[in-house]
């Protein structure tokens, strides 16, 4: 998908929404604050010309060491053969649950090297 074929995927999602003139920010994004209680994002990523919609759930982890580990737990049992996921992904940014530049790529633990994996979780 171009970026042309995004924006004007995004035009046409406005169009059924009532919301003319949805555009792409300077990130290739568009948030949508949903009923004052989440937000959509529509992210084009312009390295695999995929659009991208999602909607963040935290603004950040849990500090407690053994609550972040039920969290993760949670989310990867309802990721599991994408049972509970209805298709979709789950992914975070450990080091600041935030837009992270292009507002697409999160992971969880951050880089991980030979052995350690184990001590991410």
């Amino acid at each position: 998908m171009s970026l042309e074929n995004a924006k004007q995927n995004l035009k046409e999602f406005g169009k059924e929404l009532n919301l003319e003139g949805l555009a792409f920010d300077e990130n290739h994004t568009c948030i949508l604050g949903i009923d004052n209680t989440f937000s959509l994002h529509l992210t084009y990523e312009p390295n695999s010309d995929r659009l991208y919609l999602y909607s963040p759930v935290l603004d950040g982890l849990p500090k407690d060491p053994q609550i972040r580990l039920k969290l993760y737990e949670a989310l990867l049992e309802g990721s599991m053969l994408g049972g509970q996921m209805a298709g979709g992904g789950v992914g975070g940014n450990a080091q600041g649950m935030g837009d992270d530049g292009n507002g697409v790529d999160h992971d969880i633990g951050g880089p991980i090297h030979d052995g350690e994996a184990i001590a991410h979780f």
